[in-house]
């Protein structure tokens, strides 16, 4: 019994001199994840077979390590319905869609398009470029389409697409500020995005109106009230970390 009590305070001491292994872990990642988007943004080839290997060899270590911080951590997330299997799949198809992205970020952007066309023999098109600033004017009287044309003109798929979108967006997010800043952010990158992508470039009242207000605020207002109707709770993710149950989730 003295010698077990002996070797176990020997590992409790040589333990406890090593780093934790959280730290270790998500340092080792941090490194990985760094020399790997440098040699992916700053080593740029046009060898197809050469950008493979790489791919392949980023994906395969990013596995690796994801599975390791997945064993470490054997624990189920803290969203519980419907079920722990459905969150479970959801995780999957997460890391499934990095390593994608990861193998395309290895690639030169001639070989993306070779590839996504095998998938659809349709891509590589050029899309007709729509703006949506070309005349700001909300009342137009003498334009022979109408008084209101350049709203009629905004009118498109994409009014319920951000309307469907924002109140699915309030079903699963649940609350009412976070989902307004959500919003605003979006808008305010659409305004940085706008030198490249021509479509981003709309009316201040288009932005901010039709978009933000109308559009955005009228989903998550028909989201929220779903939720209250179907008797289902409504979250607060900003007073989060004063539950212990959070607290506890984070330190075990």
């Amino acid at each position: 019994q003295l010698c077990s009590l002996q070797l176990r305070n020997m590992k409790q001491a040589s333990s406890s001199r090593l780093p934790h292994p959280d730290y270790v872990i998500w340092t080792v990642f941090f490194l990985i994840s760094s020399i790997l988007l440098y040699f992916s943004l700053y080593d740029k080839s046009t060898d197809t077979t050469y950008n493979i290997k790489r791919g392949a060899v980023a994906v395969v270590v990013i596995f690796v390590l994801i599975v390791i911080i997945l064993l470490h951590t054997p624990r189920d997330g803290p969203f519980v319905r419907p079920h722990p299997i459905f969150w479970n799949f959801v995780l999957c198809t997460t890391v499934f869609y990095t390593l994608v992205m990861l193998f395309a970020l290895f690639q030169s952007f001639d070989d993306i398009q070779r590839f996504l066309r095998y998938y659809d023999p349709k891509l590589g098109v050029p899309l007709p470029e729509k703006t949506y600033a070309e005349d700001c004017r909300i009342y137009t009287p003498d334009h022979p389409n109408g008084s209101f044309v350049n709203i009629m003109d905004k009118m498109d798929e994409f009014v319920p697409s951000h309307f469907f979108g924002w109140y699915f967006k309030a079903i699963i997010g649940r609350d009412w500020i976070l989902l307004n800043i959500s919003s605003l952010i979006f808008e305010l990158v659409e305004y940085t995005l706008e030198c490249q992508l021509p479509n981003f470039r709309e009316c201040w009242w288009d932005h901010w109106i039709l978009d933000f207000v109308l559009c955005n605020g009228l989903g998550i207002y028909c989201g929220l009230k779903t939720l209250e109707l179907l008797s289902l709770e409504i979250f607060n993710w900003r007073e989060l970390w004063n539950k212990p149950q959070f607290r506890f989730w984070c330190k075990s």
